[in-house]
């Protein structure tokens, strides 16, 4: 299953916790999901400005942006790790070195962030 098919299906099966732009309307600000076999964590960031909890790298992390901003918010759990940015079109568009910690990261409108799993020491 594609990564974008998993956090359709993750999304579908959430419920989200959110805040409330108006009263009686929700607004969905952001969306984290483990995959079935726990090989990924996918994480979708939907208002600027909000902060992506990504956990430690203890599996693929792909970060969605679905922002209107090239900016996004990360924190960090692992010490270090090597991302890798991709357009709407999953062309790479450079790599990012993650540190521990919450940081902006730059992302691509409608792209993504993928980390790959870092062992453990």
């Amino acid at each position: 299953m594609s990564v974008f098919a998993e956090c359709a299906a993750v999304a579908a099966s959430m419920i989200v916790t959110s805040s409330a732009a108006e009263p009686g309307y929700d607004t969905l600000i952001s969306l984290r999901g483990e995959s079935v076999d726990a090989a990924e964590r996918i994480v979708a960031v939907y208002g600027s400005g909000t902060v992506a909890e990504l956990g430690a790298a203890d599996r693929d992390i792909y970060l969605l942006n679905a922002t209107t901003d090239e900016n996004v918010v990360v924190d960090f759990g692992g010490d270090s790790a090597q991302a890798e940015a991709f357009d709407t079109f999953g062309t790479s568009v450079g790599m990012i070195q993650l540190k521990h910690g919450v940081q902006r990261v730059k992302i691509p409108k409608c792209g993504y962030l993928r980390i790959g799993r870092v062992a453990s020491r």
